[in-house]
């Protein structure tokens, strides 16, 4: 059996396939999933990172704070607490690493992750928690510094959260300005000399 279709110009057939191409073009960006860029690896953040402030508690005694953050997985990391001492006033030169007991290191789950050309930012919470919840926390990393923000401790401590809504705590604009805020207070952490 032979079917005939009804005789069209090359313009319609043209404009068809045209047509055509730019649907085909637009269903390809969307991959068959979510639109969401994947999430960039943790281990970007493994390492040993010591707070810019130093802590001076005598002419031959200072201290750094220190975060220990070590990767699992992509998606995973635990971060430790310490201190990096230093034998003398002004925490120069090699310091001694002191860690808090290993049952203390916080297990993280980075559930959302964004980029700009120099900053990039994690946000993670409890492994426990889902994606939905309040994040535990916030890292940003620029250039040799990252400036983390935790939105479930003391603000005594660690600056203190972003602003209610409408901004959220994934906004990437209020992370890189709140980012510039802590790098000109001296507020981040760079890594500890191997």
């Amino acid at each position: 059996m032979t079917t005939l279709l009804p005789a069209t110009s090359p313009t319609t057939s043209l404009a068809r396939f045209s047509w055509m191409a730019v649907v085909a073009a637009a269903l390809a960006g969307c991959g068959g999933g979510s639109d969401d860029p994947p999430l960039q690896d943790v281990a970007l953040l493994a390492g040993d990172w010591q707070s810019q402030g130093c802590t001076v508690i005598g002419s031959k005694l200072s201290q750094r704070g220190l975060l220990r953050l070590v990767r699992q997985d992509a998606t995973r990391f635990t971060q430790s607490y310490g201190t990096v001492t230093h034998a003398n006033g002004d925490c120069t030169g090699t310091g001694t690493v002191q860690l808090l007991p290993p049952d203390t290191a916080t297990p993280l789950a980075v559930r959302s992750t964004a980029s700009t050309g120099s900053l990039a930012v994690f946000w993670a919470h409890w492994t426990q928690d889902s994606a939905a919840s309040t994040p535990y926390g916030r890292w940003a990393l620029q250039g040799d510094f990252m400036c983390p923000v935790f939105y479930a401790v003391v603000a005594a401590i660690f600056p203190a959260p972003p602003p209610p809504p409408p901004h959220t705590s994934y906004d990437l604009e209020a992370a890189a300005r709140q980012t510039d805020e802590m790098l000109q207070r001296r507020a981040c952490y760079t890594r500890v000399p191997a």
